[in-house]
């Protein structure tokens, strides 16, 4: 591990050790292009996980600390602070399958037009499958409790308030009928 790391050390600085000034960058044998190849294909996917890990954590901790300092205050900790909204996680996923629905489109039509193939064409199929998958996730969870203010209401809706007066309201057309005395 200590070569690998001293040799792309020396790469850098276009040279390899005990060979200074005799094999320069465009010269390199074909084992030091592989051991590069190779700290690069799987030493970048582990550091950008890292990162990603490194930030998430340091998120944690400042909900953590702005939990810690709410508690000491005397005052309420939101409810929400650690909850994730299923809500707005099933529209995001609605958002990423419609995209990836038209990345697949695309791509595939992209990919046949290019290549002239169907088979490397498939690869946008691929991702238009994966698209609707999530399409009919986002419909299939989503949260079904009728909510008076929501836009998607139901077309017809009927109400009878305390006093007895009925409401009717067919698409944006309301009407009302009192409450009858016993006289018709």
């Amino acid at each position: 591990m200590k070569h690998l790391a001293l040799t792309a050390i020396a790469l850098m600085a276009n040279t390899l050790p005990g060979m200074a000034g005799h094999l320069r960058f465009g010269e390199l044998d074909h084992n030091h292009i592989a051991a590069l190849s190779i700290i690069m294909a799987f030493g970048l996917p582990v550091f950008i996980v890292a990162i990603l890990l490194y930030f998430s954590y340091k998120n944690k901790q400042a909900k953590y600390k702005l939990a810690s300092e709410a508690l000491a205050a005397g005052k309420e900790v939101p409810e929400n602070l650690f909850k994730n909204n299923p809500q707005k996680e099933n529209v995001d996923v609605l958002q990423k399958g419609i995209k990836n629905v038209f990345l697949g489109i695309g791509l595939g039509v992209f990919l046949w037009v290019l290549t002239e193939e169907r088979g490397i064409a498939a690869i946008g199929f691929l991702i238009f499958c994966i698209g609707m998958g999530q399409v009919v996730i986002a419909y299939v969870t989503r949260e079904r409790t009728p909510d008076i203010k929501s836009p998607n209401k139901p077309f017809i809706q009927m109400h009878e308030d305390k006093d007895g007066t009925r409401h009717i309201k067919v698409g944006g057309i309301e009407m009302k009928k009192e409450k009858n005395d016993g006289n018709e």
